[in-house]
C-alpha cells in the first residue's frame, strides 16, 4: 500500500515538473497576462475523490479488522499568497487550502463490517515548490454523522454503540494545480484517536482528490 502511495507521489511530482513550462504566469505578449493585481489569490471549487482506510487490529480482540475503499466529495477553497513583486497571478509561493467534505469510510472485520458516514474538514498549509506543484500538510478534522450497523457485539462481550469516529488526522501530501484550474492530489491522513472507547484502533486513510478551481480573486 505504501509502495503505491510513493509511486503516486512520484507521478504527481513528475506531472507538475513537466507542466511547469506551461505553468501559471507563463510569459506571452498579451496585456491580460502582463497585468499584475493583488499579491494574493482566492480559488474556490468542487472536488471529489476516493480513500482507502488503513486500520490496525484492536489489541486483544483478533476480529480480523482491516480497511476498505470509500469516497468523499465537497467544496474546497484555496488562498495563495507570497507572489513575487511584479509577477503575474499563479506565481504565489505559499497557500492555505480548506475544504468541507462528505466522506464514507469502511472498516471490515469478522463480526460485522462497519460503514461510517462522516464529515471531513482539512485545513492544509501549502508550499509551492514550482507554480503547479504544492507540498501540503496540516490537520483534517473528522466525525461521523452515522454508522452502519448501529451496534456491534464483540467477542469479548463488549457492545459498541454510537460509533463517533471523531478524530484529528495529521495529513500530508502533494497536489498539482494546473493553470486551467484542474487540480489533483494524493495524501496520507494519519488517525490519532481510537475508533471508539471500546475499539482501541485508529482509522488512517490514503486519499486521492480531483477537483476544479474557479478564480474568485486574483
Amino acid at each position: 500500500m505504501f509502495k503505491k502511495l510513493f509511486l503516486s507521489i512520484a507521478l504527481i511530482a513528475s506531472t507538475a515538473m513537466l507542466s511547469n513550462a506551461q505553468g501559471f504566469g507563463s510569459s506571452n505578449n498579451s496585456d491580460e497576462d502582463a497585468e499584475v493585481l493583488r499579491p494574493w489569490a482566492l480559488l474556490i471549487g468542487p472536488e471529489v475523490g476516493g480513500n482507502y482506510s488503513v486500520v490496525s487490529e484492536p489489541d486483544g480482540l483478533k476480529i480480523g479488522t482491516s480497511g476498505t475503499i470509500g469516497f468523499h466529495a465537497g467544496l474546497a477553497a484555496n488562498v495563495r499568497f507570497g507572489r513575487p513583486a511584479g509577477r503575474p497571478f499563479g506565481t504565489e509561493r505559499f497557500g492555505i487550502k480548506a475544504a468541507i467534505h462528505y466522506a464514507q469510510y469502511g472498516v471490515n472485520n469478522d463480526v460485522d463490517n462497519i460503514t461510517l458516514n462522516c464529515y471531513e474538514v482539512p485545513v492544509w498549509l501549502q508550499w509551492y515548490v514550482v507554480p503547479t506543484l504544492a507540498v501540503e500538510l496540516g490537520p483534517t478534522f473528522t466525525g461521523a454523522f452515522s454508522s452502519s450497523p448501529k451496534q456491534l457485539d464483540l467477542p469479548n462481550g463488549k457492545r459498541i454503540k454510537d460509533i463517533s469516529a471523531t478524530d484529528v488526522k495529521f495529513s500530508f501530501g502533494l497536489s498539482v494545480v494546473r493553470p486551467s484550474g484542474f487540480h489533483f492530489g494524493v495524501h496520507y491522513n494519519l488517525g490519532t484517536s481510537d475508533l471508539h472507547k471500546n475499539i482501541a484502533t485508529t482509522v488512517s486513510t490514503v486519499s486521492i482528490n480531483l477537483g476544479y478551481y474557479f478564480t474568485a480573486v486574483k
